[in-house]
């Protein structure tokens, strides 16, 4: 029976190195899987207990956080060598429950909820250029309303894991108190029938992939109108005022 010091090796090609007290690994200790990775923290009766540390050798990966008597994490951090570290509730291996992801390199930064791994529920997404997308995700996608948020513009619609639904009605504000309200496309650009508006104007009008196509109608506050037809963005034959 160990006591003390030392080192146990297993017929699987695991062994574990620390304290033993009773014959069981009891105190500080690692135990190293076949594979190559650890596990090291503080052990009571065979089992980690409290905050520990896990290094996976492939794809490159370190969690460190609480564990219970089973052995699975509650809150933890988790560190990748490409840079990349998630920081929130884990269960059976991967994120589950409210979470941060952050990849520097790539310029990405989710926070919300998870699920099987996978961000699901409410969530942020921040992208490169301060973009930043906010609503509902589903197995890893934004879905239901979202949010789209730039210092350009803020776009409001509906997403249906990850794109934009067909025949989409939206918004999309853009400085200056200036606004569409219509159609879009898969793309976002304005798609269908729609509005164009800013303070003593609106226009009335069709547009295909951002190019305004049929007839239109402009009405100012003052009562004036002028109405016509536009072709791939550009007027054809006569408007009449």
């Amino acid at each position: 029976m160990k006591e003390g010091q030392g080192t146990i090796l297993f017929s699987n090609g695991a062994s574990f190195t620390g304290e033993f007290r009773d014959g069981f690994s009891h105190g500080k200790g690692t135990f190293y899987f076949p594979n190559g990775d650890c596990l090291q923290g503080n052990w009571k009766e065979d089992l980690l207990q409290g905050k520990g540390t896990m290094i996976i050798s492939k794809p490159g990966m370190v969690i460190e956080g609480d564990f219970h008597e089973e052995s699975e994490t509650k809150r933890v951090k988790v560190q990748w060598k490409n840079g990349a570290f998630y920081e929130g509730e884990f269960k059976d291996g991967r994120p589950e429950g409210q979470g941060k992801y952050d990849h520097p390199l790539e310029g990405v930064l989710y926070k919300g909820s998870w699920k099987n791994g996978r961000a699901h529920g409410k969530g942020e997404l921040l992208l490169e250029g301060n973009m930043k997308v906010t609503g509902e995700w589903l197995e890893g996608f934004p879905h239901g309303e979202i949010s789209i948020k730039h210092v350009n513009f803020e776009i409001v619609c509906g997403f249906e894991k990850g794109q934009i639904r067909e025949n989409e009605q939206g918004v999309i504000n853009f400085p200056e108190k200036f606004k569409y309200s219509g159609g879009l496309s898969r793309n976002l650009n304005f798609h269908g029938k729609g509005t164009l508006s800013q303070e003593d104007i609106i226009v009335f009008g069709k547009w295909e992939d951002g190019k305004e196509n049929g007839s239109f109608k402009v009405l100012f506050r003052t009562g004036d109108t002028i109405e016509g037809h536009m072709e791939d963005g550009e007027f054809r034959g006569q408007c009449e005022i």
